[in-house]
């Protein structure tokens, strides 16, 4: 590698407003996003079949609570729903933010796990560019969410070994990209 290309990555390194480890934490909080999905989708399937009480609407001397109502009581009171919300929820804001073809990288480079290896590698093969491009567009899309990645609480990272219950073996994961998330 040339040395002035070495000097000028050093200097944006230090440079940058992030630590290489706040760096690789979103890109870990990043990665969780579709896990985070599916098991959002397994807790409002959880909640609304426990909130089906057939005995439900029968209130002596009180007032009967429609289903529906239920159901959001349920999970406003949920904590580990709301936290996976709040999660979920950051990290749609910081994809707004992004152009489609941001997007669509963000879609390759973090959450198509259908292959595995080298992701530097992998998008750039998708993608049709170099490595170097890859990682330069890895690192401007990383800077334009970190402020929604913060926020994001990284205790929910075991949502990954739900993702491995939910996955059918026959079926990689691929989440679809589109611009209106």
């Amino acid at each position: 590698m040339d040395k002035r290309k070495l000097l000028s990555e050093m200097i944006c390194e230090i440079i940058s407003p992030y630590a290489a480890d706040e760096m690789e934490r979103a890109e870990l909080k990043l990665s969780f996003y579709p896990a985070w999905k599916r098991y959002l989708a397994v807790l409002d399937e959880t909640i609304e079949s426990s909130s089906r009480d057939p005995y439900a609407e029968r209130v002596q001397g009180g007032e009967s609570v429609p289903e529906q109502e239920r159901i959001v009581i349920h999970k406003e009171e949920n904590r580990e729903y709301q936290r996976v919300l709040r999660n979920i929820k950051a990290i749609e804001e910081g994809l707004l933010t992004l152009s489609c073809r941001e997007l669509e990288f963000v879609g390759v480079y973090w959450w198509d796990m259908g292959r595995k290896g080298d992701h530097r590698q992998i998008a750039a093969d998708e993608l049709g560019w170099g490595r170097k491009t890859v990682g330069r567009w890895r690192k401007t899309c990383l800077h334009k969410l970190m402020p929604f990645l913060e926020s994001v609480d990284t205790i929910l990272i075991r949502a990954r070994g739900m993702e491995e219950c939910l996955r059918n073996e026959n079926d990689p994961i691929r989440v679809t990209v589109s611009c209106g998330i």
